[in-house]
């Protein structure tokens, strides 16, 4: 087997050790970030969507939208992207559906 291969394969039981060490605690604190069904469909559907449309999803208003990207980008959430008018959104970056939570809509 070539090195690189070896390479690859330890790097991916790199990884998996890691998110069977790791799942717990993040698990946790997705736990208390997502108290409501509302903050859970509210970031799934922070993919590039404006605050209005955001809002029109669940039971927040559009301050409150943007209240929630700001505390999600300082955890490490998401990303927030420039807008042709010169604002900004949140892009998440992880599903919650991958940490076990039930996506209501």
């Amino acid at each position: 087997m070539p090195n690189s291969e070896k390479g690859i394969e330890l790097l991916e039981e790199i990884l998996l050790l890691l998110r069977l060490q790791l799942w717990p605690k993040i698990r946790m604190d997705l736990e208390k970030t997502f108290t409501t069904n509302d903050d859970i469909i509210a970031f799934q559907n922070s993919d590039g969507q404006s605050t209005r449309e955001i809002a029109e999803t669940c039971g927040y208003g559009k301050d409150k939208i943007n209240s929630l990207w700001k505390e999600w980008y300082l955890k490490g959430l998401g990303d927030m992207i420039e807008t042709k008018g010169g604002g900004s959104r949140f892009v998440r970056r992880i599903s919650l559906s991958n940490f076990g939570f039930e996506i209501k809509s």
